[in-house]
């Protein structure tokens, strides 16, 4: 068994691990659109070489 005060450490480490997860994710679901729409403007914009290529 771990001792008392590591295993208080670990946990609450844990706790931090979570909080720091779920704060990436929520900015990642905030950002993704923000980055994702340019981008996907862009590509409607300018075509692939090998959409040009085809036509």
């Amino acid at each position: 068994m771990l001792p008392r005060t590591q295993l208080a450490r670990f946990s609450h480490s844990i706790r931090w691990g979570r909080v720091v997860v779920s704060t990436i994710l929520t900015a990642a679901i905030v950002v993704s659109p923000a980055v994702v729409g340019p981008a996907q403007a862009a590509t409607y914009v300018v075509p692939p070489p090998s959409v040009q290529v085809t036509n």
